[in-house]
């Protein structure tokens, strides 16, 4: 879909082999997700985005930068913040499912 996004013109379901259903397939994960997305990305429109954050299950953390692109997000402060938050919230909700997985 992101393909025939860009590229409408060309005939992308015939040339691509390989799907990648990303949002059906994070449907799918029963683990903690964390989702930091650019606010501005040309790339990956904010539609997109939504589409998969609406289909994960275990979301423990979104971010949009604001102002960002597809292309300058990693140089942005703000994206070492949220990595930062984003993989402790991770953690944290990888630890509470562990301990309550070991409970009799």
């Amino acid at each position: 879909a992101l393909a025939r996004h860009h590229y409408w013109w060309v005939p992308v379901r015939l040339l691509l082999r390989h799907r990648m259903e990303i949002a059906a397939d994070a449907g799918e994960v029963d683990e903690p997700v964390a989702i930091i997305a650019a606010e501005r990305d040309s790339v990956v429109p904010v539609e997109r985005t939504e589409a998969l954050r609406s289909k994960v299950k275990r979301l423990v953390f979104y971010r949009a930068i604001a102002h960002a692109d597809h292309n300058d997000l990693y140089d942005r402060p703000e994206f070492a913040t949220a990595l930062s938050e984003a993989a402790s919230l991770i953690k944290a909700a990888g630890s509470q499912r562990n301990s309550s997985q070991s409970l009799p």
